[in-house]
């Protein structure tokens, strides 16, 4: 799918691959983070335009990484993320917008910085319902 419509960059979530080591597929470089081989797992997948400019990988748990690419003289980062759900307790999801949050203050002012992921978020007026910690967008 990335080469057809030609994606450079994807981050993708849930992925169930065990161990965090980078994966080579038809050039392109899949970055993740350490998982159990059944749940919560995320990744960075790079295009062979792009993953020879990975300088640096940061992996915070199953849940969250950040890579960090030199494209053309130009730092760009990027996190994928995976918000816990609604039946998680509130620390859990405290914990996750705080790393979340450290990350985003470690990006310096000439960086260009791209996230994406699966907030776990609802749309509408009545997401209140769904429990505390939700990312919502009216």
């Amino acid at each position: 799918m990335m080469m057809r419509r030609r994606i450079d960059v994807l981050c993708v979530q849930e992925i169930r691959w065990k161990g965090d080591e980078s994966r080579w597929a038809n050039g392109y470089q899949l970055v993740c983070t350490e998982g159990d081989g059944l749940k919560n797992g995320v990744a960075v997948i790079l295009s062979p335009r792009w993953s020879g400019c990975l300088v640096e990988v940061e992996r915070a748990n199953t849940r969250l990484m950040r890579v960090r690419l030199d494209v053309d003289g130009e730092m760009i980062t990027i996190i994928s993320a995976y918000a816990p759900q609604i039946g998680l307790d509130k620390r859990t999801k405290n914990e996750f917008y705080a790393k979340v949050g450290e990350m985003m203050e470690n990006v310096k002012v000439d960086e260009m910085l791209m996230i994406g992921g699966d907030w776990n978020g609802h749309v509408g007026k009545t997401a209140e319902i769904f429990g505390d910690g939700m990312c919502t967008v009216f």
